[in-house]
């Protein structure tokens, strides 16, 4: 059953619910959708499109009303999201985390910690790209990784962790090492968060955000310092703009495990806020944490006119 039919049965079939139905249309193929956003108040609460269509899938399958089913299910959602999330529903959308699609890449220091909370938070979907294994130096900043996971894939071990930390959300895991070549095998998300540890990577991830129009939340951290920045491709300036000049770092270089717990858990609240549209968000800004002082700057980021990636905001 393709979209227009389920919106067609949803339409017939539940016309004494209030159903909100909006969506983009793609110009070369007008019958199809490239988003649908439906809302369905049960209780005064928000259901999305894919609970929807499984309850109209479902209604098939067992041939019951699909208002019962939607019913049923929407008890079901209601009731979940009431309690693990009653402490953040009167601070942000949840229906807004739940219909996410977020792209972590990184499942080191930044990505342990970011993942846990935005798993946590009920962000619907989250991919994780990762091609290490766990090793035990890893132990003292990844904590995501315990010490049985050693010698592990890092997506299998986040996998294990996550799914058990909250099994309503959906987690996909990429092995996946990210070179020139394989950037179109990256999935298209709502947002990507740059949880990686070396330059080079991070200027292809970069690269490919500009060029998809993807958000991308970046940190960095080193011993006690770490800095954070959000960009907006087409409103601020790319990873390229801001590095410009900057050799790539080689090798291993110190770092306490808070500080990139600091930094990760800070990606999250910004992936959050992004989300749900709340607050002010580091877009043209980087911020620059001194841990071990507890000093905090926020500079404003600069276009480079000869940006090879962005073209300096042109």
């Amino acid at each position: 059953m393709d979209i227009l039919q389920i919106l067609h049965k949803m339409r017939v079939e539940l016309e004494n619910l209030e159903l909100e139905i909006s969506g983009e249309r793609r110009e070369e193929h007008p019958r199809v959708y490239t988003r649908v956003e439906i809302l369905y108040r049960f209780k005064g609460k928000d259901l999305d499109y894919e609970t929807l269509k499984k309850a109209v899938e479902l209604s098939l399958n067992k041939y019951c009303p699909v208002a019962a089913m939607v019913k049923q299910i929407g008890e079901i959602r209601y009731k979940i999201e009431l309690k693990r999330y009653k402490r953040q529903l009167s601070l942000v959308g949840q229906s807004l985390l739940a219909d996410a699609h977020i792209l972590v890449v990184g499942v080191g220091g930044l990505g342990s910690a970011a993942l846990y909370y935005l798993a946590a938070a009920g962000v619907g979907k989250i991919s994780i790209i990762d091609f290490d294994t766990v090793e035990e130096s890893n132990l003292n900043r990844q904590v995501l990784h315990f010490t049985s996971d050693i010698g592990k894939l890092k997506i299998d071990s986040a996998f294990k962790k996550l799914t058990k930390l909250n099994p309503e959300i959906q987690i996909e895991k990429i092995h996946l090492k990210i070179i020139e070549k394989n950037l179109d095998s990256l999935p298209e998300a709502d947002l990507i968060v740059d949880c990686l540890d070396n330059m080079e990577t991070r200027m292809l991830l970069n690269k490919f955000c500009v060029e998809r129009g993807i958000p991308l939340i970046h940190a960095a951290v080193e011993g006690f310092e770490g800095r954070m920045t959000t960009i907006i491709p087409g409103e601020t300036p790319c990873l390229s703009c801001i590095y410009a000049g900057l050799p790539p770092k080689k090798g291993e270089f110190p770092i306490i495990g808070a500080t990139a717990g600091f930094l990760g858990t800070a990606q999250a609240m910004e992936a959050i806020k992004f989300i749900t549209k709340k607050g002010s968000l580091l877009k043209g800004k980087m911020l620059i944490a001194d841990l071990l002082n507890w000093e905090f700057a926020i500079f404003n980021t600069v276009f480079n006119p000869r940006c090879p990636v962005c073209g300096g905001g042109k």
